[in-house]
């Protein structure tokens, strides 16, 4: 639980800011790719644009979390057969 709480609210609140940030600068009604116009309401837009930024930043913090782990707590993964063979 701790290391969800650890994951998921980090980015949530970095999500927040920078949707925040984003649509300060920028209306969602002028947005487009390739030339195209998005066919997206502005609801839409907003809904996408956090969930997608939440997503992104919980994939780092993932990383964070993946990379801090110690020796110790990679080599007692499940199936790993500590070299008894």
């Amino acid at each position: 639980m701790k290391r969800a709480v650890l994951l998921l609210w980090p980015s949530f609140m970095l999500s927040v800011v920078v949707t925040g940030l984003f649509f300060a600068f920028f209306d969602p009604q002028e947005l487009s790719i390739q030339g195209q116009p998005l066919e997206l309401s502005r609801m839409q837009t907003y809904t996408l644009a956090f969930f997608g930024a939440w997503f992104f930043f919980a994939a780092c913090s993932w990383l964070t979390l993946f990379f801090e782990r110690t020796a110790e707590q990679v080599d007692h993964l499940p199936g790993h057969d500590h070299g008894n063979a």
